[in-house]
């Protein structure tokens, strides 16, 4: 296994990583957010993600990178999962169930 491969692995075990993902809401989207997190950071230069993980600032990174999806309005996760809900296109039951509209 190579040293990226290793930190990718780290960092989708970490502990304070998946602590933050859970709680995200709704928790359907939970999954997503964390697929969307790993896509974010595979496609990042290695090189950048070696030197960030020997710098220790890796998790820094990482927390940056998930505030981001969840707070900026022009994320690519914002525009795929919350955009839909904050405009009704989904809507939520009272069991917190999605509802499609027609």
């Amino acid at each position: 296994m190579s040293e990226f491969d290793q930190i990718i692995s780290t960092l989708f075990n970490d502990h304070s990583i998946n602590s933050f993902i859970k709680k995200v809401k709704p928790e359907h989207l939970q999954a997503d957010f964390k697929q969307e997190l790993f896509l974010i950071i595979i496609t990042e230069d290695h090189e950048k993600i070696l030197k960030l993980s020997q710098e220790k600032k890796i998790n820094f990174y990482v927390a940056r990178i998930m505030c981001n999806m969840l707070y900026s309005k022009t994320s690519r996760f914002y525009y795929q999962y919350k955009k839909q809900r904050s405009i009704g296109i989904i809507s939520y039951g009272p069991n917190n169930e999605l509802e499609q509209k027609a």
